[in-house]
């Protein structure tokens, strides 16, 4: 429970950071924090939890944004989903596979949009699905991944330490 918690406290945080401060700001382009947290935790802790992290964290996002309820949320649960089936799978460099999969993650997102929008005709407006604004938020997405999983693997560390099997 106390895992459930913390991991939707942080992708709140990450939503409210695009959604609000960086919209304030001024800024045209934001990383989709949400999007790299969300990523990091279902390769940590699997399906069932990256199913989880990202139905909340999309019902947070549609709340908070212009998107008919349920968008963001079908989304972000699919890759939470789909990102949980490699937990344990791969070695994680620190470097190059937060960068790869980040890039591979940002571009399904643009997918799954495209295909929502296109197949229930929905009116969003300013919608950046394969647009230069889009392909910049990719890069940004990508460029900031390693960063956020060194942070969050420290973090959740300190808090969350995993148990040893004897």
């Amino acid at each position: 429970m106390k895992k459930q918690v913390i991991l939707i406290l942080l992708l709140f945080l990450g939503i409210l950071l695009r959604t609000t401060i960086f919209h304030y700001l001024g800024f045209s382009i934001s990383p989709d924090f949400s999007l790299i947290m969300l990523v990091f935790f279902s390769f940590r802790y699997g399906s069932s939890a990256g199913q989880f992290s990202g139905f909340t964290a999309g019902l947070f996002e549609d709340f908070l944004s212009l998107s008919p309820l349920g968008f963001n949320a079908f989304i972000k649960t699919i890759i939470g989903f789909v990102s949980g089936l490699f937990h344990d799978r791969f070695v994680m460099d620190p470097i190059l596979f937060p960068f790869v999969t980040l890039v591979i993650v940002t571009f399904f997102k643009g997918i799954l949009s495209f295909l929502i929008i296109d197949v229930f005709n929905i009116a969003i407006s300013g919608s950046t699905v394969f647009s230069r604004l889009f392909f910049l938020e990719l890069i940004i997405n990508a460029l900031l991944a390693p960063i956020l999983f060194q942070l969050l693997r420290l973090l959740l560390d300190r808090v969350l330490p995993e148990r040893k099997a004897l």
